[in-house]
């Protein structure tokens, strides 16, 4: 099957709506993961794939900001920790 810049554009989707998770992705554009892992050869594919990662990071981060401004002992120390 040839893939399309379209294609991937729609992959692209299909892995933010699945929280930058590779394999539920894949399983839900019926494409194999080695597919997936060839298109991160191309420079302005890799780099959405990177911009949706960060952005999952920043959610969890602001998540746990607002969890240490409640004054969660759990998550102060998780952050100190880490």
């Amino acid at each position: 099957m040839i893939h399309t810049e379209k294609d991937k554009d729609k992959f692209l989707t299909i892995l933010a709506k699945n929280a930058g998770n590779v394999s539920a992705a894949c399983n839900a554009f019926n494409m194999n993961r080695g597919t997936y892992y060839n298109w991160l050869e191309d420079e302005s594919f890799k780099a959405i794939v990177d911009e949706i990662q960060e952005s999952l990071i920043d959610n969890a981060e602001s998540k746990l900001q607002k969890l240490i401004n409640e004054d969660s002992p759990v998550a102060i120390l998780f952050y100190l920790k880490t």
